[in-house]
C-alpha cells in the first residue's frame, strides 16, 4: 500500500525519495532496514516512522546523534509530526509527504499547503565549512537565498542548534525581488575553552518568509579541533607538611594527569591520596599531598640489622 515519501537531503545537497509502503518502518544505516540512509550522522538503527489514522509519529531507537522534530530532539517514545514538518537524523533532513489517497483533510491539508507554497517560494542552500576549525579561531559558512516566488519578500536569517555566541550572520535581514538570490556568510568562532568540546556540531540555517510567516531550513556541520591544556596550583605555597595540590583542565578534551614532586635538595619524599586523576573538559580535581623528610622516611621504612 502506498502511504507516501519519505524525501531526504545530505548536508553535501543530494536530495533521495523513499516510497513508504508500510505503517511502520525503521529508518537507518544498516542494510535491514526498510528506509536506508548511507550516511555517516545515521546511527544503524536510528528512528521509526509510524503512519497511523492519516497521522505521522517519529520515535528515536537510541541514536548517537538525535532525531529531531523541527528543532526539538524527541525522546525515545513518539513524538506527532505535523503535516509538513521537518525532520532530522543526525545531520540528514526529512520530510514526509502523504500519497494523495491518505492526505489529511481539513487542517492537515492547510498545514501541509502552507509548507508547501513556502518551500517552492524560498529557496535555501547551505555550504559548511570544508575543514575543522581551532577553538577561538573563526571559519566560515555560506548561505544562498533565493526568493522563487511572485512578489518582493523579506527574509530573516537565523543560525540555530549551535551554542550561543558561536554564530554571526553578516545581514540577518534580506529584503528579494522575485527571482533574486543572494549570498549571505556566517563566521562561525568556538570559543578557546572547555565549553568548546572537541568534536561535531550540526547547526541549521534557518530562513523566514515574512509574506508566508513560514521558515525552511538547510542542515551543516562545523568539526572543533581538540587542544590540550591544564593548570595546577597548590595551596597553600609554603607549609611543614600538607599541601593541596588542584588540577584544572582547561583543553577541550578528557586528559590524564600522573602527579610527582621533588625538591631541588631531594630531602623530602612526598605522597598523594592519587597520584592519577582523569579530568572532563572544564573539570577540576584536588588532591592532599604529604611531605616528610628522606631521613625519617629511611627510619620508618628500613628494619635495623644487627652487625
Amino acid at each position: 500500500m502506498d502511504y507516501g515519501t519519505l524525501r531526504v537531503a545530505t548536508p553535501d545537497g543530494q536530495i533521495r525519495e523513499y516510497p513508504i509502503t508500510a505503517p511502520s518502518v525503521v529508518i537507518g544505516r544498516a542494510d535491514g532496514n526498510q528506509v536506508v540512509i548511507d550516511h555517516v550522522s545515521v546511527s544503524r538503527r536510528h528512528a521509526q516512522l509510524v503512519i497511523e489514522s492519516g497521522k505521522v509519529t517519529i520515535e528515536d531507537l537510541g541514536s548517537g546523534t538525535g532525531t529531531f522534530v523541527g528543532s526539538q530532539r524527541v525522546a525515545n517514545t513518539p513524538s506527532l509530526v505535523e503535516s509538513g514538518q521537518s525532520m532530522r537524523f543526525g545531520d540528514v533532513e526529512a520530510r514526509f509527504t502523504f500519497s494523495e489517497a491518505l492526505s489529511p483533510r481539513d487542517v492537515g491539508a492547510a498545514a501541509s499547503a502552507a509548507a508547501n507554497e513556502t518551500e517552492q517560494t524560498v529557496g535555501v542552500t547551505l555550504t559548511s565549512p570544508s575543514q575543522p576549525v581551532a577553538a577561538g579561531s573563526p571559519t566560515t559558512a555560506t548561505v544562498n537565498v533565493q526568493n522563487r516566488g511572485t512578489v518582493v519578500d523579506e527574509l530573516t536569517i537565523a543560525i540555530v542548534d549551535l551554542p550561543e555566541g558561536w554564530a554571526k550572520v553578516s545581514r540577518p535581514t534580506l529584503s528579494l525581488v522575485p527571482g533574486a538570490r543572494d549570498e549571505i556568510t556566517v563566521v562561525i568562532q568556538p570559543p578557546k575553552d572547555s565549553t568548546a568540546a572537541a568534536g561535531h556540531y550540526p547547526f541549521s540555517v534557518a530562513v523566514t518568509s515574512k509574506v508566508h510567516g513560514r521558515e525552511v531550513r538547510a542542515l551543516g556541520k562545523v568539526s572543533v579541533r581538540a587542544f590540550e591544556g591544564f593548570r595546577v596550583t597548590l595551596d597553600p605555597v609554603r607549609a611543614k607538611r600538607d599541601f593541596k595540590v588542584t588540577v584544572s583542565n582547561s583543553g577541550n578534551v578528557a586528559i590524564q594527569v600522573a602527579l610527582s614532586a621533588a625538591d631541588e635538595a631531594r630531602e623530602f619524599g612526598y605522597t598523594f591520596d592519587a597520584q592519577q586523576l582523569e579530568l572532563a573538559p572544564g573539570e577540576e580535581s584536588g588532591t592532599r599531598r604529604e611531605a616528610e623528610r628522606r631521613q625519617a622516611l629511611r627510619a620508618h621504612g628500613q628494619p635495623s640489622v644487627p652487625r
